[in-house]
């Protein structure tokens, strides 16, 4: 009998185009690191920084790393009867993403890096991406709400945003009602739905998360004749969501309402 455990090895490396002063202030701020901790952890090319008994912990891991601009690899290690052998993965397990920061500052996504930085596609988003020649879309809003802080409580607003959504599109069909996303940096829910757009068949994919007294909600879409193929890249982009704080003062408050206008 052989079982499967996961390394996340910390290379020390700065991914390309990001500054190293500002990635190592991300680790103090993102993983909460002293700075006897950071020195530590920068001593060595290779460092063990968890181990892990499922791989997409490992990944969820390593994509946070990465959103903080550094380089970390998984490494598998097979045990079978008390003996261990260590066989770095050379498979890509995700699609390269890069970091994208909300216009208020308050949350940071990683997108594939084919997407861009867009406008227009809500007026309330304070984070829009996506691909024009590939048609795959994405906006985040927010609304401060007094929602208990439980998982049956975001599980409710997420379902009431499903809702929501199926009412205001055209042809609107829920397939997947509120799920509990398991790899997600944040806690959530997320759930699908079929649309129709100027005729068009439309997968939404929809992903709700809460920080303190916000729920932020995210809007994923494609063509419903890539949607299947390409889920796996958006359940990606969800679970790389992460808060970074409270926003500036003076910035407006964005209120998930308005919330399929999109395509």
């Amino acid at each position: 009998m052989s079982t499967n455990s996961y390394q996340v090895l910390f290379t020390g490396n700065v991914a390309e185009g990001r500054e190293r002063r500002e990635c190592i202030s991300l680790l103090g701020e993102r993983f909460g690191l002293d700075f006897k901790q950071i020195k530590h952890l920068l001593s060595s090319d290779k460092t063990v920084v968890k181990r892990c008994s499922r791989r997409e912990d490992a990944d969820k891991l390593v994509r946070a790393f990465a959103l903080a601009g550094w380089v970390a690899k998984v490494q598998e290690s097979a045990v079978d009867a008390g003996k261990k052998k260590s066989v770095e993965s050379n498979r890509d397990t995700s699609t390269p993403l890069r970091s994208l920061v909300a216009e208020d500052g308050s949350c940071t996504l990683g997108v594939p890096v084919h997407w861009q930085a867009m406008s227009g596609l809500n007026r309330n988003a304070i984070l829009q991406a996506g691909s024009l020649s590939k048609n795959e879309f994405c906006v985040v809003l927010f609304q401060q709400v007094g929602v208990p802080e439980t998982a049956s409580a975001i599980e409710d607003y997420c379902s009431a945003q499903l809702q929501q959504c199926v009412q205001q599109v055209n042809s609107g069909v829920l397939v997947r009602p509120a799920t509990e996303l398991s790899g997600g940096m944040v806690a959530g829910y997320y759930g699908e739905i079929t649309a129709e757009i100027d005729g068009i068949p439309v997968g939404y994919l929809v992903a709700c998360v809460r920080q303190e007294d916000r729920v932020y909600t995210q809007f994923l879409w494609c063509e419903s004749r890539e949607y299947t193929r390409k889920k796996d890249l958006l359940i990606k982009v969800v679970e790389s969501f992460t808060v970074n704080g409270q926003p500036g003062e003076g910035n407006r408050t964005q209120v998930a309402t308005n919330v399929v206008s999109l395509y």
